[in-house]
């Protein structure tokens, strides 16, 4: 058995033929406050609504600049390797709605769509599978969530 260290998180993975065995790439495009608890709620900061209205807004250099750095580096391709080389064949890539039908007035940055298309690429090339989960979705979250914004 392989154990890999993903956001703050132990992941196991073992090879056997003929099985899936996957990941979740949960925080890299929603930002979520336990797994992210220095930029988040070491901060009192609970969701990535929250963490970008206190960047500044969805249009301030500053929160533009901290999401871009923080995609850039959530999935590289190095980490794609090492999940391969552990036996991986399938990630989970939780998304908001806000990715595909972005608007400012949601309150998010935009551009994540190009760093899940860069992954999802990368998977391919690695002949290995995504499920892409609609983490977020207007109206149907609990409120109080982390993922709800």
């Amino acid at each position: 058995m392989i154990l890999l260290s993903w956001a703050g998180c132990l992941l196991s993975a073992v090879s056997v033929d003929g099985y899936m065995h996957g990941v979740n790439l949960g925080g890299f495009l929603i930002l979520e406050d336990w797994l992210l608890p220095q930029d988040m709620s070491d901060q009192g900061i609970d969701d990535e609504w929250t963490l970008i209205q206190r960047k500044g807004g969805p249009t301030s250099q500053e929160a533009i600049d901290y999401m871009h750095q923080h995609w850039a580096n959530g999935v590289t391709d190095d980490d794609l390797d090492a999940l391969q080389a552990a036996g991986v064949t399938a990630v989970r890539i939780p998304v908001g709605w806000w990715l595909a039908a972005y608007d400012e007035a949601d309150g998010f940055v935009d551009g994540g769509k190009a760093y899940l298309e860069n992954v999802l690429d990368g998977l391919h090339q690695r002949k290995m599978t995504a499920v892409i989960d609609l983490h977020a979705a207007p109206g149907a979250q609990t409120a109080g969530q982390s993922f709800t914004g």
